[in-house]
């Protein structure tokens, strides 16, 4: 049975979204696909429509496969930090952590977006974790009247995202695709993501 409340938004291009609730204030809709990776060291492609099983958005979606730094050295997983889980073609989604007030339409403005994108060298990485629970950021804005909407994403990483050699560039003219440089376009179609969908979340 699940720990969390449900919170069921209506996206008028995406559907009928399922988050968490984390707190009175604030909505989080974890995992959602911004594009779709075709096959290995091909650009990714942005998608718009969700399948009914990708608009639960309960859950931590993919992060890019990596060798995990050890946290032994720093005594451990800080609490509430989530297992990362890895997939080379499903890593490409975001989670949208968002003030209920402006899914409900209280707010008579749109409200500013921030954008995370998480570092570690382009080598490992996940946007998700204890630190990087966006929740206390939203929830503090929410108190302070001064609402931001956080999203957080994934993109590829080390040779996944930043392999290039002659091949590649060969493959990618056969495709008619730019060459290489997959965690920039990656990124690249998170913020076109975000431009085109954000506004409905009320950013």
């Amino acid at each position: 049975m699940a720990n969390f409340q449900a919170f069921d938004f209506d996206h008028p291009l995406l559907g009928q979204l399922t988050g968490r609730r984390r707190n009175k204030d604030v909505v989080q809709f974890r995992g959602i696909p911004y594009a779709r990776i075709p096959a290995r060291f091909r650009q990714a492609q942005q998608i718009d429509s969700l399948s009914p099983q990708e608009r639960i958005c309960t859950e931590y979606g993919y992060s890019c496969p990596q060798v995990e730094q050890s946290m032994t050295p720093f005594g451990g997983p800080a609490p509430g930090e989530h297992d990362r889980y890895y997939d080379e073609l499903l890593c490409l989604n975001l989670t949208v952590t968002a003030p209920i007030a402006a899914l409900a339409g209280f707010n008579t403005a749109k409200i500013p977006i921030l954008v995370y994108v998480h570092g570690g060298a382009f080598a490992q990485g996940a946007h998700y974790g204890a630190v990087h629970d966006c929740t206390p950021m939203v929830e503090l804005s929410c108190r302070e009247s001064r609402p931001v909407i956080v999203v957080s994403i994934h993109y590829r990483l080390n040779f996944f995202g930043l392999l290039a050699c002659q091949d590649l560039i060969d493959d990618a003219g056969k495709h008619n695709e730019p060459p290489c440089n997959f965690a920039l376009f990656d990124q690249r179609l998170a913020f076109l993501w975000v431009q085109k969908h954000l506004s409905a979340f009320g950013g």
